[in-house]
């Protein structure tokens, strides 16, 4: 994926699979997307299920994605599994970020552990284990970065510093949660405070992530200079179907 800014030609495209399959991230991933996220935070797939969803995009030709919480257990599930790719939730500040990095980082920079896994080719992987944790080394981990806590959007600058951080991806309705407005990413306090951290990241090197399951939230987000969209699986549907179901109706008149 190109995370360079000046680099990229349009935004890329990233689709969160509310409902995890391997049959469809393969089907999606072939429909021109740059990335699949697949939802930890809200679905507990097996660890069979989630080498099955790495597998299939690995066959697809895009990088499967893990959005988790900054949780160590969380983050090793992934790296095991071949994700070399977290996009981390309610982050609130850089400590948050600097915790996953110690988790997916081998000693003496981190604290990984070594184990057969799919990541190293189940103690297969070219060169051994030498080989495999020099690879790590030096291509690193790429880290998505929710801005959706009024701790993170003061934070945002600071968090972006971070080497292995790639993109800001600003959540409105869990900032909305956060800043006390529930379901109301509309509300002014709200709009600030995106507007902030929007600002934060529009002035460094990092990507723009937003939110984006429609034609027109694509090109308002692209507007706004997102580097990164991302697609929600349930929202897409749900509006297609509504639109066919509107068609219908519409039609019997």
């Amino acid at each position: 994926m190109i995370w360079e800014r000046e680099s990229q030609e349009k935004p890329l495209t990233v689709v969160t699979l509310d409902f995890p399959d391997a049959d469809t991230a393969e089907f999606i991933g072939r429909l021109g997307c740059d990335g699949i996220a697949v939802d930890l935070e809200h679905s507990n797939p097996t660890a069979g299920e989630l080498s099955g969803l790495a597998r299939a995009c690995a066959v697809a030709g895009v990088p499967l994605i893990g959005r988790i919480r900054c949780q160590e257990r969380s983050v090793a599930r992934c790296l095991d599994a071949g994700i070399t790719i977290l996009q981390l939730t309610q982050v609130t500040g850089p400590a948050d970020v600097d915790r996953v990095t110690d988790w997916a980082a081998f000693p003496p920079d981190g604290h990984r552990g070594i184990g057969r896994a799919r990541a190293n080719a189940f103690g297969h992987h070219p060169g051994g284990y030498p080989a495999f944790v020099e690879s790590v080394r030096s291509d690193g981990i790429a880290l998505l970065v929710h801005i959706e806590t009024v701790e993170a959007v003061t934070a945002a600058s600071e968090i972006a510093s971070r080497p292995w951080v790639k993109a800001l991806v600003v959540g409105a309705h869990d900032l909305a949660a956060s800043a006390g407005h529930p379901g109301d990413p509309s509300h002014p306090d709200v709009r600030r405070l995106v507007e902030q951290a929007t600002a934060c990241v529009a002035g460094g090197d990092k990507l723009l992530g937003l939110s984006a399951s429609s034609r027109d939230e694509a090109v308002q987000a692209t507007h706004q200079g997102a580097g990164l969209l991302l697609l929600s699986q349930a929202r897409m549907l749900s509006r297609a179907l509504a639109s066919v179901l509107t068609g219908t109706t519409e039609g019997t008149r």
